[in-house]
């Protein structure tokens, strides 16, 4: 995904490191990382978590850090679903991610009373218009209104 934004021109932030999952009363941190962890990010692991535990006054001295084994990330896409289930296939990845869309799309609020250029509701239907293309919905003073018989294309169709 950074690639293809990088080729649209769209300034990409770096991608935050691998979070440890801490657990205090056992004295260990587990580290996970979708692109492989190494001995080498392990100890910096080890090294930044004894160091936080060490600012919040807990003694550290037996302090560990461990990782499980997991597929590592084939693409420049899949560190989502890789971070959330550490998924084995490309066909599980895919699912995961259909599972994903759908639980979003069936858990939003209902957005198809609100303008689309100024995302306000409007409760009188004749100051709404439609692009005839996109098919989304304007108020009429959000967007400029074409002469009556013409078609209307919104900003994103134009």
């Amino acid at each position: 995904m950074a690639m293809a934004a990088e080729r649209a021109g769209l300034s990409v932030p770096p991608p935050l490191p691998p979070r440890p999952v801490m657990y205090p009363h056992e004295k260990k941190t587990l580290f996970l990382d979708p692109l492989g962890e190494g001995k080498g990010k392990t100890k910096v692991c080890l090294q930044s978590t004894r160091a936080f535990m060490r600012m919040k006054g807990c003694k550290v001295s037996r302090w560990t850090c461990s990782t499980l084994p997991h597929n590592r990330q084939q693409d420049s896409t899949s560190c989502g679903v890789l971070a959330l289930k550490f998924e084995t296939s490309q066909k599980a990845v895919h699912e995961l991610r259909l599972d994903i869309a759908t639980s979003l799309l069936r858990e939003s609020d209902d957005l198809s009373r609100l303008c689309f250029y100024c995302g306000m509701e409007e409760q009188d239907e004749e100051h709404w218009i439609c692009c005839d293309i996109c098919q989304r919905w304007y108020h009429h003073q959000c967007v400029q209104r074409p002469p009556v018989d013409q078609p209307y294309l919104c900003p994103g169709c134009t």
